[in-house]
This record gives C-alpha cells, sequence and structure tokens, in this order.
C-alpha cells in the first residue's frame, strides 16, 4: 500500500470519536472552518464560567453545611450540659460538707476523685463557672437576683451572697448565677400597703 493510498485509507477513517477529515480545499471551506472553532471556543468559554460558578456555590454549600453542623454540635453540647450542671452542684455541696470525721475515709477519697475528674471534664468542655462572687456588681445578663436585702452601708446592686454558681460554655451562658443583691431601701414590690 502506497503513501498515498494509506493516507486516504487513513482520512476516512475515524480515530475514537474524531472523523478525521482531508483539509479544506477552497477559502470558502477554511473560513466556515474558523467560524466554528470561533464558535466552539465561545461555548467552551460559556461551559467554564458556568462550571467555575457551580464550584463556587458548591463551596458556599460546604462551608453552610459545616456551620450549622458546628452549630448543632454546640446546640447538643449545651443541652447535656444544662442537665449535668446540677448533678455537679449536688456532688460539689456534698464534697464541701463532708463530716471531718470521714477526712480519710475510702468513700470520701473515692467521691473527690470523682469531684475532680468531673470539674477536669467540664473544664476540658470549656465550661468555666468561676463567676458568682460576693462584693460584684450585680450585671442582671449574667445573674439572677433570688433575693434583695436592704443594706444601707454597702452600695445598691452589690452581691452579697452567691447561692449558686453561674456556668458559662465559651461565651454563652448555660445558666446564670443566683444571687441576694442588696438594696438601700426595701423594694416596692416587697412593701405591705397600709
Amino acid at each position: 500500500m502506497s503513501f498515498e493510498q494509506w493516507r486516504k485509507k487513513f482520512a476516512a477513517s475515524r480515530l475514537g470519536s474524531l472523523l478525521l477529515l482531508p483539509a479544506p480545499d477552497s477559502g470558502e471551506e477554511l473560513e466556515q472552518v474558523r467560524q466554528d472553532l470561533e464558535l466552539a471556543q465561545q461555548e467552551a468559554q460559556k461551559y467554564l464560567g458556568l462550571y467555575t460558578a457551580a464550584q463556587g456555590d458548591l463551596r458556599r454549600v460546604k462551608e453552610r453545611a459545616e456551620q450549622a453542623r458546628a452549630e448543632y454540635i454546640r446546640q447538643g453540647q449545651q443541652t447535656i450540659l444544662r442537665e449535668l450542671i446540677p448533678v455537679f452542684d449536688d456532688i460539689w455541696r456534698a464534697s464541701q460538707e463532708r463530716p471531718a470525721d470521714l477526712a480519710g475515709h475510702p468513700w470520701v477519697t473515692g467521691m473527690n476523685l470523682i469531684t475532680r475528674q468531673l470539674t477536669t471534664v467540664l473544664e476540658k468542655l470549656g465550661v468555666f463557672y468561676a463567676y458568682g462572687e460576693t462584693g460584684q456588681p450585680f450585671n442582671p445578663q449574667w445573674y439572677e437576683a433570688v433575693a434583695v436585702e436592704v443594706r444601707p452601708d454597702l452600695a445598691e446592686g452589690t452581691i452579697l451572697r452567691v447561692h449558686q454558681q453561674g456556668y458559662v460554655l465559651g461565651k454563652r451562658m448555660l445558666r446564670p448565677a443566683r444571687v441576694t443583691v442588696t438594696a438601700l431601701r426595701k423594694p416596692i414590690s416587697a412593701q405591705v400597703p397600709s
């Protein structure tokens, strides 16, 4: 088979999905091929733009999904911790009120270990409860006043007693500190009409 015969046979056959055609003979055919090429390039640019926009949309959807997932986890943590806080309060109070004659008893030692472990776990989870001290000014965003006591010798709104510590998870309050605050005179709601 001569080279010319082979070229004609090869040109008429398909290579993959492309049909190999001989080069155009006239200037009109060449111009038509150039126009077709330009249209194909414009269409390719359009599809590239659509692909890029779709990639950006997908990235934003993934980011929103991750933010929603993180928020659900935070809400779940808060729910569980709100249920555990009263248990922790009771264990802490029990450890503070143990009789002196039981100080070396193995059961008391075990309870102290449990209290320390629970405190460590809460700290690892980001729970802090170190607010709610006597002498601090009352802030209604962080404290809940459960009682008011008239004390003209102290500034109004000073925390006199802390009944329950407040708990914070990160920057979110789990439970406000419950306190007794001072007042310069008896509140109107506590006065009995004559």
